[in-house]
Protein backbone atom coordinates (compact mmCIF):
# COMPACT_ATOMS: atom_id res chain seq x y z
CA UNK A 1 0.00 0.00 0.00
CA UNK A 2 3.26 4.92 0.31
CA UNK A 3 1.96 8.41 0.42
CA UNK A 4 -0.82 6.92 -1.63
CA UNK A 5 -0.94 3.82 0.55
CA UNK A 6 -4.56 4.14 1.57
CA UNK A 7 -5.91 4.87 -1.91
CA UNK A 8 -3.70 2.36 -3.69
CA UNK A 9 -4.42 -0.30 -1.12
CA UNK A 10 -8.08 0.14 -1.97
CA UNK A 11 -7.06 -0.08 -5.62
CA UNK A 12 -5.43 -3.41 -4.88
CA UNK A 13 -8.49 -4.55 -2.97
CA UNK A 14 -10.63 -3.83 -6.00
CA UNK A 15 -8.19 -5.40 -8.44
CA UNK A 16 -8.07 -8.58 -6.41
CA UNK A 17 -11.80 -8.97 -6.99
CA UNK A 18 -11.93 -7.86 -10.60
CA UNK A 19 -10.94 -11.16 -12.18
CA UNK A 20 -7.33 -10.45 -11.31
CA UNK A 21 -4.36 -12.75 -10.97
CA UNK A 22 -5.11 -14.00 -7.50
CA UNK A 23 -6.57 -17.50 -7.70
CA UNK A 24 -7.19 -17.43 -3.96
CA UNK A 25 -9.47 -14.41 -4.36
CA UNK A 26 -11.21 -16.02 -7.31
CA UNK A 27 -11.90 -19.09 -5.21
CA UNK A 28 -13.26 -16.91 -2.42
CA UNK A 29 -15.56 -15.11 -4.81
CA UNK A 30 -16.78 -18.31 -6.39
CA UNK A 31 -17.36 -20.28 -3.22
CA UNK A 32 -18.59 -17.55 -0.89
CA UNK A 33 -19.47 -14.44 -2.83
CA UNK A 34 -20.74 -15.69 -6.14
CA UNK A 35 -24.20 -16.96 -5.32
CA UNK A 36 -27.31 -15.00 -6.16
CA UNK A 37 -29.95 -14.15 -3.61
CA UNK A 38 -33.19 -15.96 -4.27
CA UNK A 39 -35.21 -13.06 -2.97
CA UNK A 40 -34.90 -9.48 -1.77
CA UNK A 41 -35.78 -10.68 1.73
CA UNK A 42 -32.87 -13.14 1.70
CA UNK A 43 -30.55 -10.33 0.65
CA UNK A 44 -31.80 -8.13 3.49
CA UNK A 45 -31.34 -10.94 5.99
CA UNK A 46 -27.82 -11.60 4.72
CA UNK A 47 -26.85 -7.92 4.95
CA UNK A 48 -28.25 -7.70 8.48
CA UNK A 49 -25.75 -10.36 9.55
CA UNK A 50 -22.71 -8.34 8.44
CA UNK A 51 -20.76 -7.15 11.52
CA UNK A 52 -21.19 -3.55 12.52
CA UNK A 53 -17.89 -3.48 14.43
CA UNK A 54 -15.03 -5.59 15.76
CA UNK A 55 -14.45 -6.26 19.43
CA UNK A 56 -10.96 -5.96 20.86
CA UNK A 57 -10.64 -9.74 21.00
CA UNK A 58 -11.78 -10.07 17.38
CA UNK A 59 -9.37 -7.36 16.23
CA UNK A 60 -6.45 -9.09 17.92
CA UNK A 61 -7.49 -12.56 16.76
CA UNK A 62 -7.96 -11.55 13.13
CA UNK A 63 -4.67 -9.63 13.09
CA UNK A 64 -2.83 -12.66 14.46
CA UNK A 65 -4.49 -14.89 11.86
CA UNK A 66 -3.38 -12.65 8.99
CA UNK A 67 0.18 -12.54 10.34
CA UNK A 68 0.31 -16.32 10.78
CA UNK A 69 -0.89 -16.94 7.21
CA UNK A 70 1.80 -14.62 5.86
CA UNK A 71 4.49 -16.00 8.16
CA UNK A 72 3.67 -19.72 8.14
CA UNK A 73 0.89 -20.36 5.64
CA UNK A 74 0.06 -20.44 1.97
CA UNK A 75 0.15 -16.63 1.72
CA UNK A 76 3.82 -16.65 2.62
CA UNK A 77 4.45 -19.31 -0.02
CA UNK A 78 2.70 -17.11 -2.58
CA UNK A 79 4.95 -14.19 -1.64
CA UNK A 80 8.04 -16.37 -1.98
CA UNK A 81 6.86 -17.51 -5.41
CA UNK A 82 6.30 -13.89 -6.38
CA UNK A 83 9.84 -13.08 -5.23
CA UNK A 84 11.22 -15.49 -7.86
CA UNK A 85 9.30 -13.95 -10.75
CA UNK A 86 10.81 -11.46 -13.18
CA UNK A 87 8.46 -8.49 -12.98
CA UNK A 88 8.67 -4.73 -12.96
CA UNK A 89 9.13 -3.68 -9.35
CA UNK A 90 5.86 -1.73 -9.33
CA UNK A 91 3.95 -4.80 -10.56
CA UNK A 92 5.66 -7.00 -7.99
CA UNK A 93 4.66 -4.62 -5.18
CA UNK A 94 1.11 -4.43 -6.49
CA UNK A 95 0.86 -8.22 -6.56
CA UNK A 96 2.31 -8.47 -3.05
CA UNK A 97 -0.49 -6.19 -1.89
CA UNK A 98 -2.99 -8.46 -3.62
CA UNK A 99 -1.63 -11.41 -1.63
CA UNK A 100 -2.12 -9.41 1.56
CA UNK A 101 -5.63 -8.40 0.55
CA UNK A 102 -6.69 -11.96 -0.20
CA UNK A 103 -5.24 -13.07 3.15
CA UNK A 104 -7.25 -10.43 4.98
CA UNK A 105 -10.33 -11.44 2.99
CA UNK A 106 -9.87 -15.06 4.03
CA UNK A 107 -9.65 -14.08 7.70
CA UNK A 108 -12.44 -11.48 7.52
CA UNK A 109 -14.88 -14.07 6.18
CA UNK A 110 -14.38 -16.03 9.39
CA UNK A 111 -15.70 -13.02 11.31
CA UNK A 112 -18.80 -12.61 9.16
CA UNK A 113 -17.62 -10.18 6.47
CA UNK A 114 -18.60 -10.86 2.86
CA UNK A 115 -15.82 -12.02 0.49
CA UNK A 116 -15.94 -8.88 -1.63
CA UNK A 117 -13.80 -5.76 -1.95
CA UNK A 118 -16.39 -3.91 0.13
CA UNK A 119 -16.22 -6.63 2.78
CA UNK A 120 -12.46 -6.33 3.10
CA UNK A 121 -12.62 -2.54 3.28
CA UNK A 122 -15.37 -2.77 5.90
CA UNK A 123 -13.23 -5.15 7.94
CA UNK A 124 -10.25 -2.76 7.75
CA UNK A 125 -12.42 0.20 8.73
CA UNK A 126 -13.75 -1.70 11.73
CA UNK A 127 -10.22 -2.75 12.66
CA UNK A 128 -9.08 0.88 12.55
CA UNK A 129 -12.10 2.00 14.57
CA UNK A 130 -11.37 -0.63 17.20
CA UNK A 131 -7.75 0.48 17.40
CA UNK A 132 -8.77 4.11 17.85
CA UNK A 133 -10.72 3.31 21.03
CA UNK A 134 -8.71 0.37 22.35
CA UNK A 135 -6.84 0.46 25.67
CA UNK A 136 -3.19 1.44 25.39
CA UNK A 137 -1.96 -2.11 25.89
CA UNK A 138 -4.22 -3.44 23.14
CA UNK A 139 -3.26 -0.62 20.80
CA UNK A 140 0.41 -1.40 21.33
CA UNK A 141 -0.20 -5.05 20.46
CA UNK A 142 -2.17 -4.16 17.33
CA UNK A 143 0.63 -1.84 16.22
CA UNK A 144 3.18 -4.55 16.90
CA UNK A 145 1.21 -7.07 14.85
CA UNK A 146 0.93 -4.58 11.99
CA UNK A 147 4.67 -3.87 12.03
CA UNK A 148 5.43 -7.58 12.05
CA UNK A 149 3.02 -8.10 9.16
CA UNK A 150 4.73 -5.60 6.88
CA UNK A 151 8.14 -6.90 7.93
CA UNK A 152 7.05 -10.37 6.83
CA UNK A 153 5.77 -9.05 3.49
CA UNK A 154 9.18 -7.47 2.88
CA UNK A 155 11.05 -10.58 3.98
CA UNK A 156 9.00 -13.23 2.19
CA UNK A 157 8.22 -11.26 -0.94
CA UNK A 158 11.45 -9.33 -1.44
CA UNK A 159 14.14 -10.61 0.99
CA UNK A 160 14.47 -7.09 2.34
CA UNK A 161 14.78 -5.71 5.89
CA UNK A 162 12.39 -2.95 6.97
CA UNK A 163 13.34 0.72 7.03
CA UNK A 164 11.60 3.69 8.59
CA UNK A 165 10.71 7.19 7.49
CA UNK A 166 9.77 10.11 9.72
CA UNK A 167 6.34 11.70 9.56
CA UNK A 168 7.90 14.95 8.35
CA UNK A 169 9.63 13.17 5.49
CA UNK A 170 6.46 11.24 4.67
CA UNK A 171 4.59 14.52 4.34
CA UNK A 172 7.35 16.10 2.26
CA UNK A 173 7.51 13.04 0.03
CA UNK A 174 3.79 13.12 -0.66
CA UNK A 175 3.96 16.84 -1.44
CA UNK A 176 6.84 16.34 -3.89
CA UNK A 177 4.98 13.60 -5.73
CA UNK A 178 1.82 15.72 -5.86
CA UNK A 179 3.79 18.62 -7.34
CA UNK A 180 5.35 16.40 -10.02
CA UNK A 181 1.98 15.07 -11.07
CA UNK A 182 0.43 18.54 -11.14
CA UNK A 183 3.30 19.91 -13.27
CA UNK A 184 3.33 17.10 -15.84
CA UNK A 185 1.40 18.69 -18.68
CA UNK A 186 1.22 15.63 -20.94
CA UNK A 187 0.20 13.20 -18.20
CA UNK A 188 -3.31 12.73 -19.54
CA UNK A 189 -2.12 11.96 -23.07
CA UNK A 190 0.51 9.51 -21.80
CA UNK A 191 -1.87 7.60 -19.58
CA UNK A 192 -4.60 7.30 -22.16
CA UNK A 193 -2.05 5.98 -24.67
CA UNK A 194 -0.90 3.40 -22.13
CA UNK A 195 -4.47 2.41 -21.41
CA UNK A 196 -5.10 1.76 -25.10
CA UNK A 197 -2.24 -0.76 -25.07
CA UNK A 198 -3.67 -2.86 -22.24
CA UNK A 199 -5.31 -6.20 -23.10
CA UNK A 200 -8.84 -5.91 -24.42
CA UNK A 201 -9.82 -8.79 -22.15
CA UNK A 202 -9.52 -6.52 -19.09
CA UNK A 203 -12.61 -4.55 -18.12
CA UNK A 204 -12.51 -0.77 -18.16
CA UNK A 205 -12.34 -0.32 -14.39
CA UNK A 206 -9.38 -2.70 -14.06
CA UNK A 207 -7.55 -0.84 -16.81
CA UNK A 208 -8.18 2.50 -15.13
CA UNK A 209 -6.87 1.25 -11.81
CA UNK A 210 -3.72 -0.15 -13.41
CA UNK A 211 -3.02 3.09 -15.25
CA UNK A 212 -3.51 5.20 -12.13
CA UNK A 213 -1.15 2.93 -10.21
CA UNK A 214 1.48 3.23 -12.90
CA UNK A 215 1.29 7.01 -12.91
CA UNK A 216 1.65 7.34 -9.15
CA UNK A 217 4.35 4.67 -8.85
CA UNK A 218 6.37 6.31 -11.63
CA UNK A 219 6.37 9.67 -9.85
CA UNK A 220 7.18 8.03 -6.53
CA UNK A 221 10.29 6.39 -7.96
CA UNK A 222 11.52 9.73 -9.29
CA UNK A 223 11.34 11.23 -5.81
CA UNK A 224 12.33 8.25 -3.63
CA UNK A 225 16.09 8.77 -3.90
CA UNK A 226 15.74 12.30 -2.51
CA UNK A 227 14.72 10.67 0.77
CA UNK A 228 17.48 8.06 0.80
CA UNK A 229 15.54 5.20 -0.78
CA UNK A 230 17.53 4.29 -3.88
CA UNK A 231 16.81 1.76 -6.59
CA UNK A 232 14.12 -0.92 -6.77
CA UNK A 233 14.82 -2.24 -3.27
CA UNK A 234 14.67 1.24 -1.78
CA UNK A 235 11.38 1.85 -3.53
CA UNK A 236 9.86 -1.27 -1.94
CA UNK A 237 11.19 -0.40 1.51
CA UNK A 238 9.78 3.10 1.15
CA UNK A 239 6.36 1.76 0.24
CA UNK A 240 6.28 -0.39 3.36
CA UNK A 241 7.63 2.37 5.59
CA UNK A 242 5.03 4.89 4.44
CA UNK A 243 2.17 2.52 5.19
CA UNK A 244 2.54 3.47 8.84
CA UNK A 245 1.81 7.15 8.07
CA UNK A 246 -1.17 6.62 5.78
CA UNK A 247 -3.71 7.83 8.35
CA UNK A 248 -1.95 11.17 8.88
CA UNK A 249 -4.33 13.99 7.86
CA UNK A 250 -1.69 15.84 5.84
CA UNK A 251 -0.63 12.73 3.93
CA UNK A 252 -4.26 11.77 3.39
CA UNK A 253 -5.15 15.23 2.07
CA UNK A 254 -2.21 15.15 -0.33
CA UNK A 255 -3.18 11.67 -1.48
CA UNK A 256 -6.69 12.88 -2.29
CA UNK A 257 -5.30 15.85 -4.21
CA UNK A 258 -3.09 13.52 -6.26
CA UNK A 259 -6.04 11.37 -7.22
CA UNK A 260 -8.10 14.45 -8.07
CA UNK A 261 -5.31 15.76 -10.30
CA UNK A 262 -4.98 12.47 -12.18
CA UNK A 263 -8.74 12.28 -12.59
CA UNK A 264 -9.00 15.82 -13.94
CA UNK A 265 -6.13 15.29 -16.40
CA UNK A 266 -7.36 11.95 -17.74
CA UNK A 267 -11.05 11.59 -16.98
CA UNK A 268 -10.20 8.35 -15.16
CA UNK A 269 -11.93 7.84 -11.85
CA UNK A 270 -11.55 5.59 -8.82
CA UNK A 271 -15.24 4.90 -8.34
Amino acid sequence: MSHTSRQLFLVSVRRSYLGGRSSHCSILNKSLGGRRFSSQQEKIEQESEIPKSLSVDQALASSRMVLDLIRFGVSGVRLETLHQRSLEIEDKWSQALQVLVSTQAHCAVGFGYPPTSEGVMMYRQHLAACASTAPAETLDELKSLDLQLWDEVLLRGFSLPPRTISLEDARNFSSRVAALIADKQDLGTELMAQMAQLPESEDKQTKQLRIIQRAVFSMQRQVASEFGFDGPNGYIQLQAALVHHMADPVVLHTTNSIMHTISSKTGLKLS
